[in-house]
């Protein structure tokens, strides 16, 4: 049996590294609940993904492992028009733009440093840092 060295962060118990930001647990709760949702609808979309190409779920797992949310979003789109035609295209294309507008939204609360507002009560504050042009 291969014995591999523990690490200095198995030292570290899992509650210190869940209690390290001063946000409320009300907070951290919706926060959760963003991720996990989203999570699903990645999942929703897998399901559109495999059954537009045939139901095979190894083969789409081996076309959708490495593909980006966007690009799954970009997937699905072709392969709707594909199969679909037109018609459906367009409809779909209104999904798409919402399914986008979530991922934004989500994007930028998932990447996102949080804390506490402390001069109002019951308000949390978002620090986001992007590359500036030069």
């Amino acid at each position: 049996m291969l014995r591999t060295k523990k690490s200095s962060i198995d030292k570290i118990p899992l509650l210190a590294l869940s209690r390290t930001t001063a946000l409320g647990e009300d907070f951290l709760v919706e926060i959760g609940r963003i991720v996990a949702n989203f999570a699903l609808l990645e999942t929703e979309l897998f399901a559109l993904i495999n059954g537009l190409l045939g139901g095979n779920r190894v083969k789409s797992r081996i076309v959708t492992s490495e593909l980006s949310f966007g690009n799954l979003l970009n997937l699905s789109a072709s392969l709707v028009k594909a199969v679909h035609g037109d018609e459906d295209f367009k409809r779909y294309k209104n999904v798409l733009t919402i399914v986008s507008e979530a991922e934004a939204i989500r994007n930028q609360i998932i990447h996102s440093v949080w804390g506490m507002d402390y001069s109002m009560p019951r308000s949390a504050m978002r620090n986001k840092r992007t590359v500036i042009e030069l």
